[in-house]
């Protein structure tokens, strides 16, 4: 099993009762819901500076 740390976010009353609403919906818990979010933005981020660099790469050769 993973280790895990505990992560404290405010975020506003809005956001709160969307996920609560959208976890809800999934049938999941708050925290697998703000785990999968996290995961895959930042997984779509990185994968976009990995893109970006390799272009940048070719523009200096």
């Amino acid at each position: 099993m993973s280790k895990t740390q505990v992560v404290t976010l405010r975020v506003p009353n809005e956001l709160k009762m969307r996920m609560e609403y959208e976890a809800k919906h999934q049938g999941v818990s708050m925290n697998n819901l703000a785990n999968y979010f996290l995961t895959t933005q930042l997984s779509q981020i990185e994968a976009l500076s990995k893109i970006e660099q390799r272009i940048s790469q070719k523009n200096i050769t």
